[in-house]
């Protein structure tokens, strides 16, 4: 991801790292370096909103407290079954 697709291929080509053709996707721009394996990697530039931070989750030592605090789970006992008598 890169803040200007453009300005990221200018940057790349003294370099003589080749990039293909940008492509407006609707939700970005995307372009593709060429990797020296032959293989591709997506250059996106955003053009949706970005999602709010969220808020950092309780550290972890609590969490860790709380997790030790648990009993572990009992295994289910296997009782043989009874047998009924029968009647002759």
């Amino acid at each position: 991801m890169c803040d200007d697709v453009e300005g990221f291929i200018a940057e790349m080509k003294p370099h003589g790292i080749a990039c293909g053709p940008v492509q407006n996707l609707g939700w970005g721009l995307l372009t593709q370096v060429m990797l020296p394996g032959g293989g591709k990697l997506g250059i996106y530039q955003p053009r949706h909103a970005r999602p709010k931070t969220m808020a950092a989750k309780k550290s972890a030592k609590k969490s860790a407290k709380k997790k030790s605090a648990k009993k572990p789970a009992k295994p289910a006992s296997k009782k043989p079954a009874k047998k009924k008598a029968r009647k002759r």
